[in-house]
């Protein structure tokens, strides 16, 4: 056990906890999801329909506009790491500058599982009195993707495909790994560019593949998403059979690890020189 870099890691965490910051970030979320959720819940209000909390999720998730909106959620939520203050000069001395680099690293895994899992809860708590517990997509489901989106006005984008290619569980797994990997590597990109530059210019960096994915299913070819680490968290963008030559989930997956270990080993390598300062 890596007890240094994990000490250091609960001290960022129990300093977020502490922060105003979490909440403002957790009713932005709360409104965001309140806003895609409405004319779903007018629809079961008014038809007295259930719908899968699974199923909807994987939508939510594969829609460009509500993955970026949780991304970037997430960042500001992060926007300041490595944390630096006056307790973690006296955690950097003691553990020595590699292991609380590590504990930064493992402080942003902790906060992107913490993160998500509260997202799902929020999705849960507001579907709550329509839930279907069914293992398939449920009916709800179904309809939006036949066209009820279109009567009900949903923002959200339901493509036929995933129902064809994926169960509920497996799309929500893969799609929530994928989205995880990805957002540990944009919090280790923050860590790794804040730290080089002195300043807190890595959000803005880790924000561009965030903001680029919202467009480039719509304005470059396909082989681009092989290249965009956002894009490839959406299932719809990845192959299901469709000789669309679109990156696989293997891929996708291998692409975001790889992406990950590379940002935080440089970080770990970064920090651990002297000439930078905490």
């Amino acid at each position: 056990m890596d007890k240094r870099a994990w000490a250091c890691c609960r001290h960022s965490l129990r300093t977020l906890i502490a922060t105003p910051r979490i909440w403002a970030v957790l009713i932005l979320c709360v409104l965001c999801i309140d806003r895609y959720l409405a004319p779903i819940t007018d629809m079961m209000t008014a038809e007295g329909a259930r719908i899968s909390w699974a199923g909807l999720a994987v939508f939510l998730l594969n829609d460009s506009w509500v993955s970026a909106m949780a991304a970037l959620g997430l960042l500001i939520l992060l926007f300041d790491v490595p944390r630096r203050d006056e307790a973690q000069k006296y955690l950097l001395m003691r553990a020595g500058r590699r292991a609380w680099a590590r504990g930064q690293l493992y402080y942003v895994l902790c906060a992107a599982a913490l993160y998500m899992a509260a997202l799902g809860l929020i999705l849960l708590a507001w579907l709550a009195p329509w839930i279907d517990w069914t293992s398939g997509w449920s009916p709800t489901i179904e309809q939006f993707v036949n066209g009820a989106y279109e009567v009900y006005d949903s923002m959200i984008y339901y493509d036929p495909w995933i129902l064809r290619a994926y169960s509920p569980l497996g799309a929500l797994a893969l799609e929530g790994a994928l989205h995880y990997i990805l957002f540990a590597a944009l919090g280790f990109a923050m860590c790794l560019v804040n730290a080089a530059a002195g300043s807190r210019a890595g959000f803005l960096i880790a924000a561009a593949p965030v903001l680029a994915d919202t467009v480039i299913t719509e304005y470059f070819p396909v082989s681009a998403t092989y290249f965009s680490p956002a894009t490839l968290t959406r299932l719809s963008c990845l192959d299901y059979g469709d000789e669309m030559l679109r990156p696989s989930a293997g891929y996708a997956l291998f692409a975001l690890l790889l992406l990950a270990a590379v940002l935080g080993a440089l970080f770990v390598c970064v920090y651990g020189r002297k000439e930078v300062h905490p």
